[in-house]
């Protein structure tokens, strides 16, 4: 039997000669070529998406791997549509109107086609309207735009608008995305998602089928009616007990009248005793307090002066020319 691990080291390390032999190798002994392609394939290409967002792997690794799987692809391809083996979806893919630039797009393209998808890509400058007719011949459920330029991005609004308007909108997931694109421009026109990188358009894609193809949740089953509360029944009146009925007594006769009683004379009351007023105590008179005696006013006493000194007597002025006895 065939050894099918170098088929995933070839589509991993870009060989694309040892891919397209290991897979002429494996078709000859009755590989089942749905096998090749989801068991070694896929993860091969799921590895190296990996690896370049790791930074591991740039660009020209990545389409060293994505010529090796196209290589296998080639001898495969046609046995799937005979067999009528149904893809992970169907895409249609290409750059929008005004823009010419596709080596992004082709990487996304060869990843998606390496992931188990129908791919159509459509190429460069693609209008609105041929992403429309694209997407009802080819029965695809998911739309991919690329855009490089800021320029060239509302052609994927444009885009979007024209999908509306053909009544085809609801059935397919459109997804969008190239350098100046972001998360929130496709929420803004409107779109299913962004991918950064051509690994996470990918994962995106896949992302999108499943949920596209999960069964709908079952709806909640309805509370079912509150019981209403039953009345207590209310006791029954116990039925009244018959009196028996009175005897009727004999109708005796009046009796005579009482003789009349004689009233008893009231005593006359004591006179009451005139009430003896108390003495109405005195009220205690304040004793007035003796006047203050006058105090003497101390004399004032006068500031001493102080006394001017006389003024002194002016000295008597010496007659000029005489001096003083004994200078010469």
């Amino acid at each position: 039997m065939v050894d099918l691990k170098p088929l995933y080291e070839a589509v991993l390390t870009g060989e694309d000669q040892t891919a397209r032999t290991v897979t002429a190798n494996a078709l000859q002994e009755g590989i089942e070529p749905i096998t090749l392609v989801n068991q070694y394939m896929v993860p091969a290409m799921d590895e190296v998406g990996r690896r370049f967002e790791r930074q591991d792997y740039f660009l020209p690794e990545m389409f060293l791997s994505v010529r090796a799987m196209k290589a296998a692809m080639e001898l495969i391809r046609p046995l799937l549509t005979a067999k009528g083996a149904e893809p992970a979806g169907r895409v249609v893919i290409g750059t929008v109107r005004g823009d010419q630039h596709d080596i992004g797009k082709n990487l996304v393209a060869a990843l998606l086609e390496g992931g188990g998808f129908a791919v159509t890509d459509l190429g460069v400058n693609v209008s609105p309207e041929l992403f429309v007719n694209a997407v009802k011949e080819a029965n695809a459920n998911l739309v991919a735009m690329s855009a490089l330029l800021t320029t060239t991005m509302p052609a994927m609004k444009d885009t979007v608008e024209a999908l509306k308007e053909a009544g085809v909108r609801e059935r397919v997931k459109i997804l969008i995305g190239g350098a100046p694109v972001t998360q929130r421009y496709a929420d803004e026109i409107g779109a299913d998602g962004y991918g950064e990188s051509a690994p996470a358009a990918v994962s995106l894609a896949k992302a999108q089928m499943a949920k596209a193809q999960a069964p709908p949740a079952p709806a909640p089953a309805a509370a079912p009616p509150a019981p209403k509360p039953v009345k207590a029944a209310k006791p029954a009146k116990k039925a009244a007990a018959e009196k028996p009925a009175a005897a009727k007594a004999p109708v005796a006769k009046p009796p005579p009248p009482p003789p009349p009683v004689r009233k008893p004379v009231k005593k006359a009351a004591p006179a009451k005793k005139a009430a003896t007023r108390k003495p109405v105590p005195k009220k205690a008179v304040a004793k007035k307090r003796p006047a203050r005696k006058a105090v003497a006013k101390k004399p004032a006493v006068k500031k001493a002066t102080a006394k001017k000194r006389p003024a002194k007597k002016a000295a008597p002025k010496r007659p000029a020319g005489k001096r003083r006895a004994g200078r010469k």
